[in-house]
């Protein structure tokens, strides 16, 4: 249970920083509304959605893994998020650790070094090898998450095989849900594009 003390707690702000929500719209919630409150400008708003690239590292747990689909649930001390694990990460953790599937991540506190937020067509087009091996995108219209946390570089701060507690998901947060069910495919690419100064596609 103290292993979640770990985490850095940043999801729920730098999610809706890469969304483009109005700064008006994160003014519930005591224990997490307080770091994107309405003192933020939005120069600061665009800063966290950058610190990603500005290399600044979360420490975070494993709860889940997918191989298959090169995804895992990463959690912070308040939220579930879904990542996507590319192909030169799961490379360098079966060069360096000898993991043959991302199963062996479950249940590892990680640290995530450099990362951003991206939908899934962007995580497989940029993703060589998932692109070239993948016949068609997973379904992502039932219940699979619209944005996924592109993890690309990662490193392993304790391994072991421990149970992580399930936490809220990051997508279910009234104002993440929200911004979500308000933009198109098309919206969503080119605000998290914008916001977080990513190439186009």
């Amino acid at each position: 249970m103290a292993r979640r003390n770990f985490a850095t707690e940043f999801l729920l702000r730098e999610l809706l920083s890469a969304l483009g929500a109005p700064v008006a719209a994160s003014k519930t919630n005591n224990d997490t509304a307080d770091s994107f409150s309405e003192s933020l400008s939005e120069e600061s708003e665009s800063q966290a959605a950058l610190g990603a690239a500005n290399g600044q590292s979360r420490v975070m747990l494993v709860r889940r893994t997918n191989s298959s689909r090169q995804t895992v649930t990463l959690v912070d001390r308040q939220f579930d998020v879904e990542a996507f694990i590319p192909s030169h990460v799961s490379a360098a953790l079966q060069q360096e650790r000898g993991y043959k599937t991302l199963g062996r991540l479950r249940g590892s506190v990680v640290r995530v070094s450099k990362y951003h937020f991206a939908t899934l067509t962007r995580c497989l087009t940029t993703d060589q090898q998932s692109t070239e091996t993948s016949v068609s995108a997973p379904n992502v219209n039932r219940r699979s998450a619209r944005v996924y946390l592109w993890v690309d570089a990662l490193a392993i701060v304790e391994d072991n095989e421990l149970a992580i507690q399930s936490r809220q998901d990051v997508y279910s947060y009234p104002e993440v849900a929200e911004r979500l069910d308000s933009l198109s495919d098309a919206e969503l690419e080119k605000q998290l594009m914008i916001n977080q100064g990513l190439p186009p596609l």
